[in-house]
């Protein structure tokens, strides 16, 4: 009799192992869309302490997106973390000239990430962005949109 209870819980203990491990895929995996919302050429280039970390640097073209897609286990993980070292800056550069770092201006934290669906996220890089670009590198912000022939406008920084 005894035998058979501890067959019976031996069963028990097999199935519910199996249940709760093997019947489900940990691994979760997100899709993160960078879309460029501004007239102008932009550069996500990530740094670890040291240097550029090409891997995880994107370029992207006027009006354009790219995205990424990381697994983890659990929950999908950021798209500049790594498990060999650690993203300590992300600059974004526009036109290859004027560049901002987001994590030390708080403009790259999870609250800046649009959720779409369920593990689909969206970082957009807005002209509001590129204004505080120009601030920071010690321009005025003021946009002023001159007719060209007809033929478009002029952006004019003041």
């Amino acid at each position: 009799m005894i035998i058979k209870k501890i067959a019976f819980y031996i069963v028990i203990a097999t199935i519910f192992f199996f249940l709760t491990n093997g019947s489900c895929d940990k691994t979760e995996c997100g899709e993160f869309w960078f879309i460029n919302r501004t007239t102008h050429r932009v550069k996500i280039n990530s740094y670890t302490y040291f240097g550029l970390i090409t891997d995880m640097s994107y370029e992207i073209q006027q009006i354009d997106s790219i995205s990424k897609v990381t697994c983890d286990m659990g929950m999908p993980s950021n798209p500049f973390t790594s498990n060999y070292f650690q993203v300590d800056s992300i600059v974004i550069v526009f036109d290859d000239t004027l560049s901002i770092n987001i994590f030390k201006y708080l403009e790259y934290n999870p609250m800046n990430f649009k959720v779409r669906k369920k593990n689909k996220f969206v970082y957009e890089i807005t002209d509001s962005l590129y204004c505080k670009t120009l601030e920071i590198n010690g321009y005025s912000s003021k946009i002023v949109s001159l007719p060209v022939n007809g033929r478009g406008t002029l952006t004019q920084f003041e």
